[in-house]
C-alpha cells in the first residue's frame, strides 16, 4: 500500500474460516479462466520445464556428467545494474531461489526482496524452487511478459546420491533451475541467474549482492 500498489484486504473471524476462504478462491479461478477463455486446470508451460529438465538430465547420462553444473550457461548471464535495468512500472520481480527452504533463508531474500521492491517501485515475490515450479511457476511462463526472475542457486557440501539414477539430488536440483531458466528465456523473459557456489560460504555472497543494490 505504501508503494502505490492495489490491495485488498481479506479479514477472517475464525483461523477455522481459513478452509472456507481457499475454496473461494479455487472457484473464483476457475470462473476467471473461463471468462478469459483460459483452461484454469491445464499447465503446458509448468510441463514445458519439465520436459527442458529431463532433457538436461538425458545429455548428462550422455556425457557421464555426474557433479552439478552450472545452472545457465555463462554467456547468458548478465549484471545485477543491466538486469534491473529493464524493470519497468507495472513490472514484477520474482526472486526464484534454490536454497534451503527455512526461516533463515526466508529472512535473508526477503531483505534482499524489499530493497529491490524500494529501488525499482514495483511488486516483488519470493519463491523457493523447484517447489514454486508447480504454482507460480505456470504464471512466470504462460503469463504477461512483465516479470524479471532473478534465480539463485547455490552447491551442496555433499551431494546425495538418488537410487537407481547416475545423478544426485544437487545435479537434480540443478538441472530443474537450468531447465526453468531456459524455458523462461524461450518464453523472451528477463532472467538473470546468480550463483551463490558452495551452500556454507553462500550467505556472504548473497550480502554483497544487497549491497550492490542501489538504495
Amino acid at each position: 500500500e505504501q508503494l502505490g500498489h492495489p490491495v485488498q484486504p481479506q479479514y477472517l473471524d475464525d483461523i477455522n474460516d481459513l478452509g472456507a476462504e481457499f475454496a473461494r478462491w479455487e472457484v473464483a479461478t476457475s470462473i476467471a479462466g473461463s471468462i478469459m477463455g483460459v483452461n484454469p486446470f491445464d499447465e503446458p508451460d509448468v510441463n514445458a520445464t519439465k520436459i527442458a529438465t529431463q532433457e538436461i538430465l538425458g545429455q548428462s547420462a550422455e556425457t557421464d556428467e555426474q557433479g552439478p553444473g552450472e545452472p545457465v550457461p555463462k554467456k547468458k548471464k548478465m549484471p545485477l545494474t543491466e538486469f534491473l535495468e529493464k524493470v519497468q512500472p507495472a513490472d514484477y520481480i520474482a526472486i526464484l531461489a534454490y536454497l534451503p527452504f527455512d526461516q533463515a533463508w526466508t529472512d535473508d531474500l526477503n531483505q534482499l526482496r524489499l530493497k529491490l521492491a524500494l529501488h525499482c517501485n514495483v511488486a516483488t515475490c519470493l519463491a523457493f524452487g523447484p517447489r514454486y515450479l508447480h504454482s507460480s511457476g505456470q504464471l512466470h511462463k504462460g503469463g504477461k511478459k512483465i516479470g524479471h526472475f532473478l534465480v539463485i542457486t547455490a552447491t551442496a557440501v555433499e551431494d546425495v546420491p538418488i537410487p537407481q539414477e547416475h545423478y544426485g539430488f544437487q545435479h537434480l536440483i540443478n538441472a530443474q533451475a537450468q531447465g526453468d531458466i531456459e524455458v523462461l528465456q524461450q518464453r523472451g523473459q528477463n532472467v538473470l541467474s546468480v550463483d551463490l557456489g558452495r551452500i556454507d560460504r553462500a550467505r556472504d555472497l548473497l550480502e554483497q549482492m544487497m549491497t550492490s543494490v542501489p538504495d
